[in-house]
């Protein structure tokens, strides 16, 4: 009775796949953490409130991803690079992990390497850091740029080399993508080398069944996030929702700012949130890895790859069996129970 009180305390996440990177605290941020979004990306040490947001977070929404990101933007790095400065990494992870549940550790956004092979060794290197360090959360390797060099090649995809080695893993690992789009059009076939781009760096690498997160999300710099682009918010929810091994999409600002730069659009991604795009969102896929994906309930395929288990950790809620699910099983009162608790989630975002 106690754990039912308890769960009955948080809001289930959202079930849109749409979440944020959270730069910084304002009003902004905190509307779109406070409709509990389903993926928070928190860079660290550039968020000195992240803490505090991991806090809120974690107490008043029940099964959301929470990632950590360390390292700069565009950072050089090798085989060497986390013997230099994987100790740093840690510790700020440990220090952020003591405000709350951590799912996830991503490593530099966008870095760059001398070679395939380098970015190889960097990533793998980096993997096994944060699996070996106290803390045991989970690495995301990659945080691969919108319109990489070389992708549509078979075998020669620069991130392939990593791909390969992160397969030999033995435990659990996602990958990531940044979804940037200088049109932000929802024309299926304009947006599969931007916004879906993903989909062929997973042909090409033989990823497909993967965890992956999209850790950046919104329109190429220099372009700002305008009232407008709701369209492509509704396109990008409907088809995520499709992508059975797609953990979620966090929306960022285009590179300039905090995320205040989401104010315009910080509606739209409300409304988002209280009531996801249907899965089809009237837009026909081009292409999936999985089938159709009901949201947030189904991300995980029956039998998950060595080195790709789906399950997000226990210790946030988000398994099968964490609160949130119990609460749909246990039976129709229950169920009856969540949507109230949903319908006073989404009134206090209005």
């Amino acid at each position: 009775m106690l754990a039912l009180t308890a769960a009955l305390g948080a809001t289930p996440v959202s079930q849109s796949k749409l979440g944020v990177v959270v730069l910084g605290d304002d009003a902004t941020s905190r509307a779109i953490l406070a409709a509990c979004p389903a993926v928070v990306v928190l860079p660290l040490p550039t968020n000195a409130a992240a803490a505090a947001q991991l806090t809120v977070y974690r107490q008043n929404c029940s099964g959301g991803i929470a990632i950590a990101r360390v390292g700069d933007t565009g950072m050089s790095v090798d085989g060497t690079t986390v013997s230099l400065t994987g100790s740093i990494w840690v510790q700020q992870v440990q220090a952020l992990a003591a405000a709350g549940a951590i799912d996830a550790v991503e490593g530099p956004s966008e870095p760059l390497a001398a070679s395939p092979t380098a970015l190889a060794a960097f990533w793998s290197s980096f993997a096994d850091l944060i699996n070996g360090s106290p803390l045991f959360r989970r690495p995301v390797v990659g945080a691969l740029p919108t319109g990489m060099p070389g992708v549509g090649a078979t075998g020669t995809n620069p991130f392939c080399p990593t791909a390969d080695a992160m397969r030999l893993k033995t435990y659990s690992w996602w990958w990531s993508y940044h979804a940037r789009s200088a049109t932000m059009t929802t024309d299926l076939a304009t947006e599969l080398g931007s916004t879906l781009g993903f989909r062929q760096i997973r042909t090409d690498c033989t990823l497909a069944g993967f965890p992956l997160v999209i850790t950046e999300a919104g329109p190429a710099a220099p372009r700002a996030w305008q009232a407008t682009d709701d369209g492509w918010l509704a396109f990008l929810d409907a088809q995520l929702a499709q992508e059975a091994s797609v953990q979620g999409a966090a929306l960022a600002s285009a590179g300039t700012g905090g995320i205040a730069s989401l104010a315009p659009v910080q509606a739209a991604v409300l409304a988002r949130l209280a009531n996801p795009t249907p899965t089809d969102g009237g837009i026909t896929d081009g292409g999936t890895d999985g089938g159709a994906d009901s949201g947030r309930g189904s991300i995980a395929p029956s039998t998950p790859p060595i080195g790709g288990e789906l399950n997000p950790s226990t210790n946030s809620g988000c398994s099968t069996g964490g609160p949130a699910f119990l609460m749909l099983a246990l039976s129709p009162v229950l169920f009856f129970i969540r949507r109230m608790v949903r319908g006073r989630a989404r009134a206090r975002t209005r």
